[in-house]
């Protein structure tokens, strides 16, 4: 398991950029913005990663040079790359409103415990459950 980013690693304590990982990252920015295509530019950069993790590596800020990560990709290009993420996503389902059920309300007249059998005294409890019917 990665505890840094792609294209990273720990070298004497500090976070260096990994040079044949770097290449095949900036491969798919520059293919990315070509085929427009998360699966192709993975492929034409020799990345056999899922798209979601393709789109990930796409997405993630942290190439440009945040806080104690060097800077692989340039500032126009990964913008460039954001840009083109944004047109070609497919714009989110609306959520529907919810359907409100009106629940009705109960009044259960108290029933003594008459008989021996459970069956029969759920039997008899059923029978005097009733609805109150309120006005709209």
């Amino acid at each position: 398991m990665r505890t840094v980013p792609y294209a990273y690693c720990y070298k004497n304590g500090k976070i260096v950029i990994q040079e044949d990982e770097a290449r095949v990252l900036k491969n798919l920015y520059q293919a990315y913005l070509e085929l427009s295509s998360l699966q192709k530019a993975g492929n034409k950069a020799g990345i056999s990663f899922a798209h979601p993790t393709i789109k990930r590596m796409l997405s993630n800020p942290i190439y440009l040079g945040q806080g104690i990560y060097p800077q692989i990709i340039k500032n126009d290009c990964f913008h460039a790359v954001q840009k083109k993420l944004k047109q070609r996503s497919k714009p989110r389902k609306t959520k529907k409103e919810p359907i409100v059920y009106k629940v009705p309300k109960f009044n259960l007249a108290l029933v003594p415990a008459s008989k021996k059998d459970p069956y029969e005294q759920a039997a008899l409890i059923y029978e005097r459950i009733e609805v109150v019917h309120e006005k709209e």
